[in-house]
């Protein structure tokens, strides 16, 4: 657009009435907001004698008993607070990528390292530790303390 707007001819009416056109229509497509990426869940149903490790660490889920964590975090509203209670026949959500607005916690993760992580400034990690205060109680954590595979919802 900048060659164009040097050239003689964008001085013509109809020519300042197509840059401006133009002009319009680049701002729109620069205003469009992409849609959330789908979330993709697996679903898995409880057999008698599972539990979260278990399940974790079978190789059609995660193969890694230690993200059972990831199971919990997105199924805590049907298992409640406490993650060692499942039952036979319930059908858990098996996240196999990030959701919008949430963040899996790595290794050596701690809120105030997601909080510069997520929001660029170490301080707002309260405002991390508010939305998710009962899945990290519930899983053992505490304001110092995130374990890995933690599913964490990031308030904007």
């Amino acid at each position: 657009m900048a060659d164009l707007r040097k050239n003689k001819i964008a001085a013509l009416p109809e020519s300042v009435q197509r840059i401006r056109a133009a002009d319009q229509l680049i701002q729109e497509l620069q205003n469009v907001q992409r849609p959330a990426p789908v979330v993709r869940r697996d679903q898995y149903t409880v057999v008698r004698g599972d539990y979260l490790w278990r399940i974790a660490g079978k190789p059609t889920v995660y193969g890694n008993p230690y993200e059972w964590v990831k199971i919990y975090s997105a199924n805590q509203d049907l298992v409640g607070e406490n993650p060692n209670l499942i039952y036979p026949e319930w059908v858990l959500g098996v996240p196999r990528n990030q959701a919008p607005g949430t963040y899996w916690v790595q290794p050596g993760d701690n809120l105030v390292e997601v909080a510069k992580k997520v929001y660029g400034d170490a301080s707002k990690w309260t405002r991390i530790w508010n939305a998710n205060e009962d899945l990290i109680i519930n899983t053992g954590g505490d304001q110092g303390t995130l374990y890995p595979h933690m599913v964490l919802q990031i308030p904007q």
